[in-house]
């Protein structure tokens, strides 16, 4: 696994589209050498930091991101992967696309019912602090916050209006089931990874 992080220029109509951003980041692996690609999935995010934009990226092999106007830097990433131990506590950032499904139309949760963003502050921190469980890790009400929330509308190239809740989250997470959590890192958290959200990074606390 590899870590990029890319400064790009805010002008570049990527930057504003998760459809172009992700069809880059696809073709960077397209361009790399390597063959030998192991379990993983590509997992991005973007990130605000004034004046410049930083695309962060992990990918299953060691991508070529010549193609995209900006400066950046690639490590290895699995040393870190490995090394995260259960009980330890990490600070973390995610964007996470906040949603439920309501039940279905049998009015049970086994038959697919319609995903609802979630947009009140304290039911997003409910949410996560459930959907944590699942991932390998916990956290509680105090130790993570809201950073950011808003509702993010975009066109896809067949023309199709797409509209995702998302959520910037930080805090300090524990890990809970270090095989899950190993997972996490390498596969993402939650759904519309392809749209920018589910990456998580951690740092040690």
């Amino acid at each position: 696994m590899y870590i990029t992080k890319i400064k790009l220029n805010k002008n570049l109509r990527d930057v504003t589209n998760p459809i172009n951003i992700h069809s880059n980041i696809e073709l960077g692996l397209k361009r790399s050498e390597n063959k030998n690609v192991p379990s993983g999935r590509i997992l991005w995010r973007l990130e605000d930091h004034g004046i410049e934009t930083h695309l962060l990226v992990v990918t299953p092999a060691e991508p070529d991101f010549k193609h995209i106007n900006g400066e950046s830097i690639t490590k290895e990433y699995s040393k870190l992967i490995e090394s995260v131990e259960e009980g330890k506590q990490y600070l973390f950032k995610v964007k996470a696309n906040t949603v439920r499904c309501s039940k279905g139309v049998d009015g049970s949760m086994t038959s697919r019912g319609k995903v609802m963003g979630i947009t009140d502050y304290i039911k997003q921190k409910e949410w996560f602090i459930e959907k944590s469980k699942s991932y390998g890790f916990k956290v509680d009400n105090s130790s993570f916050d809201i950073i950011t929330a808003e509702q993010e509308v975009f066109i896809k190239r067949t023309g199709e209006k797409v509209t995702i809740m998302t959520a910037d989250i930080e805090g300090v997470l524990t890990i809970s089931d270090v095989n899950i959590f190993r997972n996490t890192l390498t596969h993402g958290f939650g759904r519309a990874k392809a749209y920018g959200c589910g990456l998580i990074t951690i740092m040690r606390a």
